[in-house]
């Protein structure tokens, strides 16, 4: 037995049937992240319409869109809103892309500390994600109450 596997004295062993699952993983995850950069790069395309495009045909077209009654800018805000949601979703798809780039070469080379970074930047991933969540559930929370004061003075 080499010596390449031992790290601070311990030897870690990944199991066949564990790697085999942690392939799969990293090849799904890294397909998912592509593709998810892809959708990205449309919704910047998409803001970039609202911010430029839109914005300057409500300037021309008095009342133009949909939502009129929200005043001015609101092409511009839901631009800028759209940008601040792919902003989030490179972070998280770039931590996808790490775990899977590093998990693929951590079993290449039967590296261990590429496997624990790799699995480091899923639990990274997972923080950020249940922290989004915690945000969501409060923000629906202050909406359902704000929504039931409103239908309580009507």
């Amino acid at each position: 037995m080499d010596l390449e596997g031992v790290v601070n004295n311990k030897l870690v062993i990944v199991p066949v049937e564990t790697r085999s699952y942690l392939k799969k993983s990293s090849t799904y995850a890294k397909w998912i992240s592509i593709i998810g950069f892809i959708f990205c790069g449309l919704l910047i395309l998409v803001a970039l319409g609202l911010l430029l495009g839109l914005s300057y045909m409500e300037s021309v077209i008095p009342g133009f869109g949909l939502l009129w009654i929200l005043g001015g800018d609101k092409f511009m805000y839901f631009g800028v809103g759209i940008l601040v949601f792919v902003g989030i979703m490179i972070l998280l798809l770039i931590k996808v892309f790490k775990f899977s780039a590093l998990t693929s070469s951590s079993l290449l080379n039967e590296n261990n500390e590429e496997l624990e970074l790799g699995l480091k930047e899923l639990k990274s991933y997972f923080v950020f994600i249940g922290a989004l969540v915690i945000v969501g559930i409060i923000s629906g929370l202050g909406l359902l109450v704000f929504a039931m004061s409103v239908i309580a003075r009507i």
